[in-house]
């Protein structure tokens, strides 16, 4: 049987991660079944199962991917430039770039479920 790669793993646990973040934005995480992903992702239960054993890591995945995007977005400010203020206009830049975006509106409500979900979430907190 062929060994699955780690490339293959994490791109599978994107396309669920994706898809979740599809229906929460669309459903709220708490009208979101797991089911309502495995259709949106195309997967059946058992995949989505494999990477995930339950919604609540599924959403802390979710809001650990949205810290590490910030954390990308800082680390990257400060590799590229050598003031605070040259990387702080760098932030500032990247953000409003992302409000303009056409998937503004979606990411702004999810944002705020996952920060809200984070400080519920033992699960989140403990993972944070």
């Amino acid at each position: 049987m062929p060994k699955v790669t780690e490339a293959h793993i994490e791109a599978r646990r994107q396309q669920i991660l994706e898809a979740a973040r599809t229906c929460f934005s669309r459903q709220g995480f708490h009208q979101t079944t797991v089911q309502d992903i495995c259709k949106e992702a195309g997967l059946s239960p058992g995949a989505v199962y494999r990477y995930f054993p339950s919604k609540d890591h599924i959403i802390a995945a979710t809001c650990l991917d949205c810290q590490q995007g910030i954390v990308d977005l800082i680390e990257a400010a400060k590799s590229e430039w050598g003031s605070p203020l040259q990387s702080l206009d760098f932030i500032v830049d990247h953000v409003i770039e992302w409000l303009n975006g056409d998937s503004s509106h979606e990411a702004t409500m999810m944002n705020v479920q996952l920060w809200s979900e984070a400080m519920r979430s033992e699960e989140i907190k403990m993972r944070s």
